[in-house]
Parts: structure tokens; C-alpha cells; sequence
């Protein structure tokens, strides 16, 4: 945390290297955020590096009041959100399946078939449902950074979240 803001600090003194610290930290969660919400490998890595740019760019604007990657993740969940309704728009959705990798956490000791029924239980979700978990359970985001990100206050975070629960304990009993 400490070398993060020193990062920070560094690059919007001028020392733009240092940014590259930053993508690296949090390339892959940002990847996650943008997949979760467009369902495209690609198109997922062309909003993360987008939204780096952004990000770059407006690395003044970043004030240190909340975390770095809350800030970031807003970008990076924008700029999907923006990108996703550009695509819905000229109807050009392509379902992707979600890769396993994504899925699998240390922490969970499912075997092939649970782990299986659990990627194809969370794709069902809605876009916002499937975000909500991913931040929270894979990202280890609090219930106030996700409120940040997505723009909610924190009681509709926590009830979106008791919500997605009970529909996906509700789908993985089907």
C-alpha cells in the first residue's frame, strides 16, 4: 500500500514508469470487471487497456480519499458499461463462455463438476449480479468500495448481494 502511493505520488510528478506498477497490480482485476460485464476476451482487454489510458490521464484527478483500485475499477466498470450498450446497440452480443480460470479461487475446494455447475450457475446472472460477486468475493472489495464502483449506497450493495446469493443457492439446487 505504502509503495502504491509513492507510485501515485511519482507519476503525477512526471515519473510515468512508475505507472507501470500500477497496471501490473491491477491488470488482471480490471480484466475481471470489464469480462464480467462484456463476455468477450478481447473486447475485455481492449476496455482494460482503455481505461489504463484514462486512468493515466486523469491521475490528477485522484484525490487519495478511497483506494486506487476502487478509483480504477469505476473507470474500468464505466467504460464497460458504455462499451456493452454501444454493443447491445448495434446488436453484436456474442456469448462467450467464462473461462474456468476466472472461476476457480484458492479458497474454494470444489471439485470439476461443482466447480463446472458454478461457472454455468454464476453465467446465468445478470451483469450487475455476476459484478457484485466478482468484486466481492474474488476481489475481497467491501461492501463500501462496491457501492463507490457501481454507484450505489452501501444498502443496496448489501441487498443486491443477499439477492444474487439466494438466486444462485436457488439455481445450483435445480
Amino acid at each position: 500500500m505504502q509503495d502504491e502511493l509513492l507510485w501515485i505520488e511519482n507519476v503525477k510528478t512526471g515519473k510515468v514508469q512508475d505507472f507501470g506498477h500500477l497496471v501490473e497490480r491491477y491488470a488482471k482485476y480490471s480484466f475481471s470487471v470489464a469480462y464480467n460485464i462484456v463476455k468477450d476476451y478481447d473486447d475485455a482487454n481492449d476496455i482494460v487497456q482503455e481505461s489504463m489510458m484514462l486512468a493515466y490521464e486523469n491521475i490528477q484527478k485522484f484525490n487519495m480519499d478511497s483506494k486506487f483500485s476502487t478509483w480504477l475499477y469505476r473507470i474500468v466498470f464505466n467504460h464497460a458499461l458504455r462499451f456493452s450498450k454501444k454493443k447491445k446497440f448495434f446488436g453484436e452480443i456474442d456469448s462467450v463462455s467464462m473461462p474456468k480460470d476466472d472461476i476457480e479461487s484458492e479458497e474454494l475446494q470444489l471439485n470439476e463438476i461443482q466447480l463446472d455447475q458454478l461457472g454455468k450457475a454464476i453465467e446465468t446472472l445478470k451483469e450487475t449480479e455476476r459484478l457484485m460477486l466478482e468484486l466481492y468475493y474474488f476481489q475481497n472489495q467491501s461492501i463500501k468500495e462496491i457501492a463507490m464502483v457501481c454507484s450505489l449506497t452501501e444498502s443496496h450493495v448489501k441487498v443486491l448481494l443477499h439477492r444474487t446469493r439466494q438466486k444462485l443457492s436457488q439455481i445450483l439446487k435445480k
